[in-house]
């Protein structure tokens, strides 16, 4: 949890909520570490990788349009989204 609470510059504690939530509904599933009986794996169930798929492609047009932007827009959306993130309550 740690790891992922990093990358996703999280708390460990809220990321451990919304993957027992993905647990819930069958899109991961929690492994043993086969180097460390101690330490938990999350890994995407089949359920959640085709989810992920579908999510991605219906997104395609995301990635054409911000592929077009200019280096100050880039800049702009992104000070947009740092701005939204820093409010997500």
């Amino acid at each position: 949890m740690r790891e992922i609470a990093a990358q996703f510059g999280s708390d460990p504690s809220n990321i451990t909520a919304k993957v027992d939530r993905l647990l819930e509904l069958g899109l991961v599933e929690r492994l043993d570490d086969p180097s460390d009986g101690r330490i938990k794996l999350i890994s995407a169930t089949a359920k959640g990788r085709r989810l992920s798929a579908e999510l991605c492609s219906s997104r395609e047009w995301l990635a054409e349009v911000l592929g077009r932007l200019g280096d100050d827009e880039v800049e702009t959306v992104k000070t947009a989204l740092d701005l939204l993130l820093r409010h997500d309550g």
